[in-house]
């Protein structure tokens, strides 16, 4: 098997990734980032909402850092780590700066950086990046692309089109990985001092999703087999508002600070209903009442209809042109047609056990972006994932350098050869029906029966998986279907013992929040290979 060695592994291609590897370079380490695509055309960060919500003291729009964190935990409901939180807010007005360094344009409205409020926050502190040259439904490639050309320019190994299938350890010390290459088929093993795992969330695994092909929970995966836990593994957020036809896009949140309006098929304004905050409702409470309206029956075709036609003529020509101009190339117009919208599965709240440091429970082994828990909670808040992508990626990344140095591994690891075989069985087909099933059973609105159908159906399942989980399986979709396998059981075993509603986490069995529940679900990998569940009160 071809060997390649490297102090500091990163595994994923999109914001996060790259912020680590170019902060685990400027440390003096030598960097090898591994990508399932393209470095900077990968990942969720090319489909975010290309912008960033800090606290940007020179332009504070009466903001603080309190009332940010106010937000935070009022949008968390009360399961937000409070590491995670003043981690990321104390260095969140360090971001703006980051992706300026790093080539990335500002937008700007006269003078001043333009800037939003946008559902769940106070005030306005959503700055938005420059994509006037970018397909609006891949705008994130505004900050993706100029960071992507500075690691390049840094002289950082790239390893594009190769999947991660498993993490290597020695002495209780992660040490590399294994990959398959798309091209060839053939495994090769990296072999490090240390690891980030920056592959992204895991809300693919849901049938109706606005991610990207490439983000299939393999982080997770990864990482609960290497002997870390994970926790809130039953919180996924949805988006409330996907365009469904004639072209999937997402309906920018910011719409309904400046009129929008959610109506069901009777022309009912019905967000009142469901919240104080009406169409400013947290994007958790908006997917509930979506689908709480669709399910009723008060929807068409599986939709509702956002209503535009209130929003000023000149917010339209200032905020939202690459909007509008999208929409009218496929015969919408905004300013007087109903958009008929559903919810997508969007960003995975749940992820990685970290510290401070972002380092997890086993030695050498750091992650960053989606791939971590614990800043959310229970929902998160819009422009805070890019935030967290870039201070997160650039503390573990720093991290990983500085552990890599400290590190000295005297007799690296021959890795031998292994015969691979394929089984014959479609893993593609195989996702498909996993997926299908996640969205019927234990999306936006669960309850007990709904999640027991869901784990006999991966119960029935299981013995498709045993030649993948021994590493003999040839073709990459076996470890994803095993990646997307494993959560799915931790979402289902976390859903059934959190008997209440919180957040993004509805049971409608039991539609109260209980404060016996204020804390987390914790997943971790027992030594028969069985999935655990503890609970960690905040």
């Amino acid at each position: 098997m071809k060997q390649i060695e490297t102090d500091v592994i990163i595994i994923g291609g999109g914001l996060a990734g790259m912020a680590a590897a170019l902060s685990a370079k400027a440390k003096g380490s030598s960097v090898t980032l591994i990508c399932k695509s393209l470095a900077g055309h990968s990942g969720n960060s090319i489909v975010a909402g290309a912008g960033v919500s800090v606290y940007y003291p020179e332009n504070a729009q009466n903001d603080t850092l309190e009332l940010f964190r106010d937000d935070l935990f009022r949008s968390g409901n009360g399961i937000n780590d409070p590491r995670m939180v003043d981690r990321v807010l104390n260095s969140s007005n360090e971001v703006l700066s980051f992706l300026k360094e790093n080539g990335v344009r500002l937008r700007h409205f006269g003078d001043d950086l333009m800037v939003r409020r946008v559902g769940g926050h106070s005030t306005a502190r959503f700055y938005y990046t420059d994509y006037s040259d970018k397909c609006f439904q891949t705008r994130g490639l505004s900050i993706t692309e100029p960071v992507s050309t500075v690691v390049e320019r840094e002289q950082i190994s790239i390893l594009n089109r190769a999947s991660v299938i498993r993490l290597l350890r020695t002495n209780g010390r992660i040490c590399g990985c294994i990959c398959i290459d798309h091209y060839s088929g053939e495994r090769f093993s990296v072999l490090a001092k240390s690891v980030v795992l920056a592959a992204g969330g895991g809300a693919s695994l849901f049938e109706w999703t606005n991610n990207t092909t490439d983000v299939t929970c393999d982080s997770y995966r990864l990482a609960l087999e290497a002997g870390a836990r994970l926790r809130d593994m039953e919180y996924v957020q949805f988006y409330p508002c996907v365009l469904r036809v004639p072209i999937r896009m997402q309906i920018e949140g910011s719409l309904f600070a400046d009129g929008a309006v959610l109506r069901n098929s009777s022309g009912e304004a019905f967000m009142q209903r469901y919240s104080a905050k009406g169409d400013l409702a947290t994007r958790d409470e908006m997917a509930i009442a979506v689908q709480s309206e669709i399910n009723a029956g008060r929807g068409a075709n599986n939709c509702i209809f956002v209503d535009c036609s209130g929003i000023n003529e000149e917010v339209w020509k200032i905020k939202y042109r690459e909007f509008t101009t999208t929409l009218r190339n496929h015969h919408i117009d905004v300013r007087k047609d109903l958009l008929m919208a559903a919810p997508a599965a969007h960003f995975y709240m749940g992820g990685i056990c970290v510290n401070e440091d972002y380092s997890s429970d086993v030695s050498g082994l750091f992650a960053c972006g989606e791939a971590v828990g614990g800043l959310h909670g229970a929902n998160r808040l819009p422009g805070v994932a890019l935030t967290e992508a870039v201070v997160s990626g650039r503390i573990a990344g720093r991290k990983a350098a500085e552990y890599a140095k400290e590190t000295h591994q005297e007799n690296r690891l021959v890795i031998p050869d292994t015969k691979t075989v394929a089984s014959g069985i479609d893993w593609k087909q195989e996702i498909r029906m996993l997926r299908s099933m996640a969205w019927k059973e234990v999306s936006i609105i669960r309850d007990e029966t709904s999640i027991d159908r869901f784990e006999h159906f991966l119960d029935e399942r299981q013995e498709i998986i045993e030649g993948a989980k021994a590493g003999k399986e040839e073709d990459r979709r076996a470890y994803e279907y095993l990646s997307y396998h494993m959560t799915a059981r931790m979402l289902a075993l976390s859903a059934k013992a959190r008997k209440e509603s919180r957040g993004a986490h509805y049971r409608k069995d039991f539609p109260e929040k209980d404060e016996a529940f204020t804390g987390s679900f914790i997943c971790s990998l027992d030594q028969a290979g069985e999935i655990g569940l503890g609970f960690a009160h905040a």
